[in-house]
């Protein structure tokens, strides 16, 4: 877990920077991984309807209306933790003062 204060040196500013950057990078990277597999789980769960000759197959038909929607999920949620650890990082250092 981040720590609620910037290091004093340079090396340990870089290495706090480093690690924000992968709490960032890995936001996306669940996006990006979490749409295939509900692609995937969708079409499944179409083909048993189709099997089971369901008529509210047409619902799922257009699966790629995940990915226009996952983007801007990932930005936000992104913005979202970058707002949050700001403002911790802010209150943490008024506080101190």
């Amino acid at each position: 877990m981040p720590s609620n204060s910037l290091p004093d040196s340079i090396i340990g500013r870089l290495r706090w920077a480093l690690g924000e950057s992968l709490v960032v990078a890995g936001i996306f990277a669940f996006w990006i991984l979490l749409a295939p597999a509900l692609n995937t789980a969708l079409g499944l769960l179409t083909r048993v309807l189709a099997a089971l000759d369901v008529h509210a197959v047409y619902l799922l038909d257009d699966l790629t209306v995940l990915w226009p929607t996952v983007v801007p999920l990932a930005f936000v949620t992104a913005v979202l933790y970058t707002v949050v650890r700001a403002g911790t990082l802010l209150i943490d250092h008024y506080r101190n003062e």
